[in-house]
């Protein structure tokens, strides 16, 4: 019987190295023409460790920043507004979810109620 021969991969990751070529440390960072992104706290697919990266603001039904406390959750697209979230219309068990949101500051991107019509 003949063995299979394995090759080694070439190493993709500097052991060690933590940076991100799209890494930021605050909004002045990630400014563009449009002035519509943020820094926000993001989980790297590889390594699951995570950094703060530039993102868009919020569309319509994204996950927002209610109040500026939020890391990891970018504020609306300009003319949107970051409605608190709430699941009480689905009843006790989806209701106890609220106060996660709650604690970690998330909202919901949405078209002000004049707007939505």
């Amino acid at each position: 019987m003949v063995s299979p021969t394995y090759q080694q991969a070439p190493a993709q990751f500097l052991v060690g190295s933590n940076s991100h070529a799209d890494e930021c440390s605050s909004d002045a960072d990630c400014m563009t023409s449009t002035g519509e992104n943020c820094c926000m706290k993001v989980r790297d697919d590889t390594s699951g460790s995570k950094y703060f990266k530039c993102m868009p603001h919020g569309m319509p039904g994204s996950v927002c920043d209610l109040d500026g406390q939020a890391e990891d959750a970018c504020p609306c697209q300009s003319g949107l507004t970051c409605s608190k979230i709430d699941l009480t219309e689905f009843g006790p068990t989806a209701a106890s979810v609220n106060v996660i949101f709650e604690k970690y500051h998330f909202g919901m991107c949405e078209a002000p109620v004049d707007q939505a019509r």
